[in-house]
This record gives C-alpha cells, structure tokens and sequence, in this order.
C-alpha cells in the first residue's frame, strides 16, 4: 500500500535531487564521508590511488560503519603510481548509505580518495 502510494504522490521518491551533487576527499585512513542527519546519500563513485612510484599499499579497506558494525566493501592491493575505482569495479553498484553510516578506509597510508555523491529525495 505505502509503495503504490509512494509512487502516485511522491514519484520522485529515492530519485537524486539536482543539483545536491557533492564530494568528499582525503587522504591516509579514517572517515571518507558521512551524510548529515535525515540525509541519504548515493555513493556514485570511489577512487583510491596510490601515488608511490615504487610501493604498493596492500590490504587496503573500504567499510560501511553504522558505528558498531563495519561490513567490508572493499579490500584489496593497489600498485605503486595506481588507482582503483570502487564503483563499477568487479560488478559493484552505486549504493545508499543513510546519516548513522559512515565510510571509512583503513591500512591507506600514502593513499590519497575521494568519493562522488547525490543527496536523494526522501518521501
């Protein structure tokens, strides 16, 4: 009933606003971004790269924090004077993370990130 609803009253429901494109970008471990509260967020894209010429970063994470918990979404090497581009790499889709949630990136020192995002339309 809500979804038949959803979809003859709020028809842009879950769809990404225009214009509320953002950007998150750092460097080494820690949070990469975090929507505010009452916000939900596609993650449209993330790209790590690594720009030594010479070392590798092995075992590099990317987690979905809720604050407890912290679900793997990626892990992985990246080579020296290499990026990787989580979104689309190996079938990985843009996804939803929702304010309580966070990503975080761990074992990247030396790394440097950045992660694309749409604010969405909540009904």
């Amino acid at each position: 009933m809500v979804e038949w609803w959803t979809t003859i009253h709020v028809p842009t429901n879950g769809q990404p606003i225009p214009g509320s494109g953002g950007s998150a970008a750092g460097s080494g471990d820690g949070q990469m971004y975090a929507p505010s509260a009452n916000e939900t967020a596609l993650i449209q894209a993330i790209e790590i790269t690594n720009p030594d010429p010479v070392t590798p970063l092995t075992n590099v994470s990317v987690n979905l924090s809720d604050g407890t918990n912290a679900p793997c979404i990626f892990f992985g090497d990246i080579g020296p004077s290499s990026a990787v581009c989580l979104i689309g790499y190996q079938g990985m889709n843009s996804f939803d993370i929702v304010a309580g949630q966070s990503l975080q990136i761990g074992n990247a020192t030396g790394a440097n990130w950045s992660v694309v995002y749409a604010l969405k339309v909540q009904g």
